[in-house]
Order: structure tokens, then sequence, then C-alpha cells
């Protein structure tokens, strides 16, 4: 998927890619087609890069369900709910092959795994970031090395949602969480378990998690006063 939206985008092809459950189906997203032959000509040029798998299409100007694919192999379902974003955690999007993109490059790539219903509420795609996050903290692994960058790339999700929704109502638990995670891991990206309690603190006054911020932040401050 990420090599293919990738050539897309260098091309300047005009489509949001979606990838299904079964990892094989890619779903075309476009608004620019007015009949279904056409999105179906445009979507088989994804064979030009290489791409073997099944198709779908989706969001055509004259498909009378707009909210629905209209499947040319099985049912597509995209990543919005938490088996199918595991599954693109797995295998599309794996630790490995992605802890070294900055949170915006991350943004980029995995925005387009949810439909535009879910794109367009600030709320529910921050929530669904979230979840990516717990799903990278807790990545099912023996290998050590893979662990630390999975807990990376929990805290860069994490990341999405305080740089690109800080009006989310998840933007505060994100820091919170970044904060415990950076604390738990000893790990860190832009900000280190300071700076997220004295954003938390700035910024999110009314978050529930304004005390033990404080609290932490006072033993910190006075921990390094010790030290010098």
């Amino acid at each position: 998927m990420i090599e293919i939206y990738n050539e897309l985008k260098k091309y300047g092809l005009q489509c949001t890619l979606l990838i299904a459950s079964d990892q094989e189906t890619v779903v075309l997203e476009s608004p620019f087609y007015g009949k279904k032959s056409e999105a179906i000509e445009y979507i088989e040029a994804l064979e030009n890069f290489g791409f073997k798998g099944k198709l779908a299409i989706r969001d055509y100007l004259d498909f009378p369900q707009p909210n629905r694919f209209d499947v040319i192999s099985e049912v597509v379902i995209t990543g919005e709910d938490d088996v199918n974003l595991k599954n693109l955690v797995y295998s599309e999007f794996s630790p490995e092959k992605i802890y070294s993109l900055s949170h915006s490059d991350l943004f980029r790539l995995s925005k387009n795994i949810f439909s535009p219903r879910i794109q367009n509420n600030e709320d529910a795609i921050a929530e669904y970031y979230y979840k990516l996050s717990e799903i990278y903290k807790n990545y099912e692994t023996e290998d050590i090395a893979v662990r630390e960058k999975a807990v990376l790339v929990s805290v860069k999700m994490q990341e999405i949602i305080i740089y690109n929704y800080p009006q989310s109502q998840s933007a505060d638990d994100a820091l919170w969480e970044m904060g415990n995670t950076i604390r738990e891991y000893d790990i860190k990206d832009i900000l280190d378990e300071e700076d997220c309690y004295r954003k938390l603190i700035a910024d999110y006054p009314e978050s529930i998690f304004i005390e033990e911020a404080k609290v932490r932040l006072q033993l910190m401050e006075s921990f390094h006063s010790e030290q010098y």
C-alpha cells in the first residue's frame, strides 16, 4: 500500500487508497469520475505500478449509495475497527517498516486507511489514532529491538493527535499516555516526559489528568534541583 501510495503521488494521480482487511484488496476512492467505467479504467492503471491484488471502487458521482463500496471481488472492510487496525499494524504498518518515519510522515501514509466519514470528524479520527498507539504499545513480539520500535511508533501516533488534532477529545489523553509511555520505556521522540506534563498543564487546564501531572512535574523538578 505504501509503495502504491507513493507512486500515485509521484505521478500526480488523484485518488485515495484504502487497504482492505484481507490485505489483498485495494479500494479506489475518488470523486473525480462520473461513471463506474471511468473509475474501473483508472484503478486498473494500478497494474502499471506492480499491483496484482483485488480491486474495489467507491465514491464516483453516479454511484447511488455513496457510503458503501461497489466491490469487484468481495466485501471490503477498511481499517475502522480494532481488529482491522491490528491487522494493518501487523502487516502493512509493521513497526520495523515505519519506525524511522516522522509523525508527520506516518500521518500522511496512515490517514487514508480511514473513510471520509472518519477523516472529516476530528474527534473520531483522533480516537482511531489513539487506538493505533495502544496497539503499537502492546505489540506482540519476543524481539526486544522490534518492541522498542513499536513503542516509538506508539509515541509518534500520540504525536499525530497532539499536533494534528489538538482540539480533539483525545488530545489530553494522548499527552498523558505519552508521558506514561516515556516514563515506562525510557523512550521519546519530539517531547520528553516533562514536556508532556508542561504542555498538558498549559494547554488542557480542564483535563482530568491535570493534578497528577502537576505532582509528577513538581517531583521531577525537585529531583533535578537536588542533583545540582
